[in-house]
């Protein structure tokens, strides 16, 4: 989904270079997340597991972007090209390094 981000009237294009991520919720569960650039705007999908950790990653058509599984203490055990989201094993943000 190429479009861009149109709050309260206002065009709002991240400058080049910046990645913009919002999340959608439905019950308190991350359902999905539109990345915007200044080169447009991407719709994903995030499809979880029962502990609300990011397994799949779908676009705006259902076609699977990424895969991710878990270990049982969190550590990746497999993975299927990289998410588009930072958002890991029960939902929280993973760290670099």
């Amino acid at each position: 989904m190429q479009s861009r981000t149109l709050r309260k009237g206002l065009l709002l294009v991240p400058p080049a270079g910046q990645v913009w991520r919002f999340y959608y919720y439905a019950g308190g569960t991350r359902v999905a997340e539109r990345e915007a650039t200044s080169g447009g705007e991407t719709l994903y999908y995030l499809l979880g597991d029962h502990l609300g950790s990011t397994a799949i990653t779908a676009d705006s058509s259902g076609n699977k972007v990424a895969e991710l599984r878990y270990k049982a203490w969190g550590e990746t055990r497999y993975a299927l090209t990289s998410l588009p989201t930072d958002r890991r094993y029960t939902g929280q943000i993973e760290e670099s390094g």
